[in-house]
């Protein structure tokens, strides 16, 4: 029934774009966990954790 839905290009535009903005939250969730994890347990390594995710490349 919806076959010809998922050949319509809109429909993949959007999908894709939806895709991108699954992948951005994900990544904004673990930095929260880190964030919080920084406050929970501020030592060094918190720190580390919080630097290494927000390394460039």
């Amino acid at each position: 029934m919806g076959a010809h839905l998922k050949a319509d290009p809109a429909i993949q535009g959007a999908e894709s774009h939806l895709s991108k903005l699954q992948d951005a939250l994900k990544s904004d969730l673990a930095q929260a966990a880190v964030d919080i994890a920084g406050i929970v347990d501020p030592t060094p390594i918190s720190d580390a954790r919080h630097w290494l995710r927000n390394e460039p490349g």
